[in-house]
């Protein structure tokens, strides 16, 4: 649904001529496909098992492809929450911002209420949906933050594996 809307605006763009809708659109689709796609391989590679199948939060079968392991990270909170960051990047009003959060956050509620997800699935893909998002945008615009090592790293421990996002 997000991907239509999405490729919409472009073509609204386009066909309007009108280049912050154009740019909004492009960002934001740039966001849902790389997101989407990164979180589909987490999905599979993690295997998590979702809270209707299992009531154990810690049941895992990791590269499994059944729909029953493949709560984490929730990619309802990955696309809500990466069109929400592109949204409020570009509108940069502080009602707004508020409002495009608050949204994205009902829409993780909302799955974890279905009992789709644990509460720290749609944590996850909010946070790693903005920190991606924000990485999108950062390219695309050519910024850069203040420190060369700036950005999203996937590090090993002793205890597994660890997400940072510097910025």
């Amino acid at each position: 649904m997000l991907a239509a809307i999405t490729g919409g605006a472009y073509g609204a763009g386009l066909l309007i001529e009108d280049d912050w809708l154009r740019e909004t659109a492009f960002l934001a689709g740039t966001s849902l496909i790389l997101t989407t796609v990164a979180t589909r391989i987490l999905k599979i590679v993690i295997g998590r098992g979702r809270p209707y199948y299992t009531a154990d939060p810690g049941t895992f079968r990791m590269f499994s492809l059944a729909d029953a392991y493949n709560a984490f990270p929730s990619g309802h909170s990955v696309a809500a929450f990466s069109v929400s960051a592109v949204l409020a990047y570009r509108i940069d009003n502080v009602w707004a911002t508020a409002g495009l959060y608050g949204l994205a956050a009902l829409t993780a509620f909302s799955r974890v209420y279905a009992d789709e997800h644990w509460f720290s699935d749609t944590v996850f893909g909010a946070v790693f949906s903005t920190a991606l998002t924000r990485s999108v945008i950062a390219w695309y615009t050519g910024e850069r933050g203040d420190t060369p090592d700036s950005g999203f790293r996937v590090l090993p421990t002793t205890n597994g594996i660890m997400f940072t996002y510097e910025f």
